[in-house]
């Protein structure tokens, strides 16, 4: 009998391994970003400088985080992941040494995040497929939520942690423990068993991979939507640049209001992770549904009056988007045929969050021209949008459990000779 619940993929020693681990290695990650924006803020105080730095770091996955799920599929993702992580320790080291000798200077910084970003964009869609290797497409729906507790989870204490190491030891402390937090990472990679993994044929080096997976993706109605929605759902997660200009302008509760607004998301958005978690073979006509949700909810907290009523739909946002794009995330690895996944994840991954460089200025500039109402809910408005756009799509796939690739329909549109 197949596991069910929540905490399914628990049940299976590789991915109880993983996920442990990326507790702590996300948390750190989640340290290093915050210290990483003070240390610039620091050296320049530039929020311009700042700007940059971020997109430094997020625009090598955007650009080639498809060449990354290719790199994913030809080569075995454990391996892949050893090299990926021991990297980004080796890279947080190096910029913790550099500040705590007092030599860091900006280009260093922007070297250091750019260096980063092009790990990320091999590193990012072979772990999205990796977590489908570890306990097979029965339990992808709890691997895939369960990861993201582990994203929101590090969010809420990363920074709260960052900051209390910055106020009592500096900036270099929250580097340092960022390249600790891989040691369990790697460990964890080199204790998994390779005998127990659900490996894919890897895909043989050949020309024309990459525009292969393009068309595999276009061809596909369903895959095509998914990660378009992906893609406006960054909008969505831009409230670095959102919810501040609301809490300031709008609501007028000051940065306590501010650092409110995003525990509140946090705390509704783990609700939302665990439930996406228990369903084992969600279809189009749910995630359509959340969209929807998600879309609504956003809209409406941008037109609520008050900080209270604020905080209870930041709740409700934080559940009903996480519950969307884990479903979301986990229909998509589900419908793609394991040849392809790694291309597929990548596309992904360029979508969510390697847009997130783009639509941030963008969420920026309706903030400036519109203030803080429009800016948030310009994200709803993409969502709906985007949901309208592949609702026949959604609605059409209603697949049973475990179902892998296109629809034969989908299949017959592929050009020939793929």
């Amino acid at each position: 009998m197949r596991p069910s619940g929540a905490f399914a993929a628990l049940r299976v020693r590789n991915f109880r391994l993983y996920f442990t681990s990326q507790i702590i290695s996300v948390s750190g990650q989640s340290m290093q970003m915050l210290g990483q924006a003070w240390l610039v803020l620091k050296l320049t105080g530039s929020g311009v400088d700042l700007g940059a730095v971020t997109a430094a770091q997020f625009l090598p996955l955007l650009v080639f985080g498809s060449y990354g799920g290719m790199v994913a599929d030809r080569l075995e993702k454990r391996r892949v992941l050893l090299v990926t992580q021991s990297t980004g320790g080796v890279l947080a080291l190096l910029l913790g040494v550099l500040t705590a000798a007092g030599a860091t200077r900006l280009w260093m910084v922007f070297a250091l995040s750019l260096a980063l970003g092009f790990v990320n964009a091999i590193d990012s869609p072979a772990r999205q497929v990796f977590a489908t290797d570890m306990v097979g497409p029965g339990l992808v729906s709890s691997a895939v939520s369960l990861i993201e507790v582990v994203i929101n989870t590090s969010r809420v204490f990363g920074p709260a942690l960052a900051g209390v190491v910055i106020t009592w030891f500096g900036i270099a402390p929250c580097f340092f423990a960022n390249a600790a937090s891989f040691v369990p990472a790697v460990a964890a990679l080199v204790m998994i068993r390779t005998a127990d993994m659900h490996h894919a044929v890897p895909a043989i080096a050949a020309p024309g991979q990459f525009r292969a997976g393009l068309r595999y993706t276009r061809a596909s109605p369903l895959l095509r939507n998914l990660i378009l929605m992906a893609a406006a759902s960054a909008m969505v997660y831009n409230f670095g640049v959102s919810l501040p200009v609301m809490a300031h302008r709008v609501l007028r509760c000051g940065a306590a209001g501010y650092g409110a607004m995003v525990a509140m998301f946090g705390v509704g958005a783990l609700v939302g992770a665990f439930r996406a978690a228990s369903d084992p073979a969600p279809a189009g006509r749910m995630v359509r549904n959340l969209a929807v949700a998600t879309g609504v909810s956003v809209i409406v907290t941008a037109l609520m009056p008050d900080l209270a009523l604020a905080l209870a739909m930041m709740a409700v946002t934080g559940l009903v988007s996480i519950w969307f794009i884990s479903l979301a995330n986990t229909v998509t690895q589900l419908r793609t045929t394991p040849d392809m996944r790694g291309r597929v994840m990548g596309l992904w991954s360029m979508a969510l969050p390697g847009s997130l460089p783009l639509s941030g200025p963008l969420v920026g500039w309706v903030a400036q021209d519109g203030g803080g109402r429009p800016a948030l809910a310009a994200g709803g408005v993409a969502v709906l949008a985007t949901t309208v756009c592949g609702w026949r799509a959604l609605t059409a796939d209603r697949p049973s459990p475990g179902t892998l690739g296109p629809a034969p329909h989908e299949l017959a549109s592929l050009p020939a000779g793929e």
